[in-house]
């Protein structure tokens, strides 16, 4: 039985590129995701042994060939680049250490995560709806005034303590914001009293330097009975560093701070 075949393609352009060239020019973008159509160009004028039958390509092209490829372009993330590094591995590894051993502690224990965030009432949302012809508006304070930031901590029970102020929080305003969630989460006839049967707080917060200094040290060692502070380390270039510390007089590290 005969079939009738396909005619090799005659006349016309031919491709400027093949397979492994498109695969080369993917490999550019996988390896820098920041890189611009006109340097993945350059790069492939320059490349003498990959793309040594191009002497020109235009931008057009290459953005062609990344789209077949589903390569578009999108948002960048900025990701540190020790997040990954052994050292901060190794970090992360303690940390879930520490945290599996007071999971499988008899003394039970509650998280409440405490943080900061600053604000201005002066904010609004930038877009809205009206009718054609006339604005939207929103109205707003005259003046934008001083920032206004919110501490406030949570747990597994809902909100626990929540405490606005003028400004950004410092030392003493966090241990008043302590001194309030100390009243909030442990009644009045626990204060004080240790035993298996009370549960111990562990507070999870960042690693901003006033939440680790002297003061706050000693909140926990002394007047923060029941109460443990985790920080973790979640900002600068060494993201996702782990601290530990834990209500004892000698108080257990893990990481460097």
């Amino acid at each position: 039985m005969s079939r009738i075949g396909r005619q090799p393609q005659v006349g016309g352009r031919r491709k400027l590129l093949n397979e492994q060239q498109e695969r080369e020019i993917c490999n550019m973008v996988i390896a820098n995701n920041a890189i611009t159509l006109r340097q993945i160009r350059n790069a492939i004028l320059l490349d003498n042994v990959m793309f040594q039958n191009i002497n020109s390509i235009s931008i057009s092209t290459i953005d062609r060939v990344l789209k077949k490829h589903q390569m578009t372009m999108k948002q960048i993330y900025r990701v540190p680049f020790e997040r990954n590094s052994d050292r901060v591995k190794g970090l992360r590894y303690q940390y879930v250490h520490r945290i599996m051993a007071l999971e499988g502690n008899e003394t039970p224990h509650i998280l409440v995560f405490v943080d900061e965030a600053g604000f201005n009432l002066a904010k609004g949302r930038r877009r809205g709806r009206n009718i054609i012809g006339h604005r939207a508006t929103v109205d707003v304070p005259g003046q934008r005034g001083a920032n206004i930031t919110m501490c406030a901590a949570i747990s597994e029970r809902g909100v626990a303590t929540h405490i606005p102020s003028l400004g950004p929080y410092n030392t003493q305003k966090l241990l008043n914001f302590l001194d309030h969630l100390y009243t909030d989460l442990i009644p009045e006839n626990e204060r004080g009293v240790e035993g298996p049967q009370l549960p111990h707080y562990v507070i999870v917060w960042d690693n901003v330097n006033f939440h680790r200094g002297p003061r706050i040290r000693s909140f926990f060692q002394l007047g923060g009975g029941g109460c443990m502070s985790i920080r973790l380390k979640t900002r600068g270039p060494c993201c996702m560093q782990w601290m530990l510390h834990v209500r004892t007089s000698q108080g257990i590290n893990v990481g460097d701070g």
